[in-house]
């Protein structure tokens, strides 16, 4: 929105990215895939694990090749 704003203003989409703090590569981004399931197994993996990390996690989802 901003970024739209800013080139109509004759301000080039870098320059606006810039100023509004956000990287140009975001503009573009489409998701491949849905990773709701594996995000909804993450989660409840999560909730009984809690002092886990993400590494950690996503290591325990591999070794039961959940996904």
């Amino acid at each position: 929105m901003f970024v739209e704003l800013a080139s109509s203003r004759s301000i080039s989409v870098s320059r606006a990215c810039e100023l509004a703090g956000v990287s140009r590569r975001r503009l573009g981004y489409v998701p491949r895939r849905g990773d709701d399931e594996l995000v909804a197994r993450l989660m409840e993996v999560a909730k009984e694990n809690p002092r886990y990390g993400c590494r950690h996690l996503c290591a325990m989802l591999r070794r039961v090749a959940c996904w």
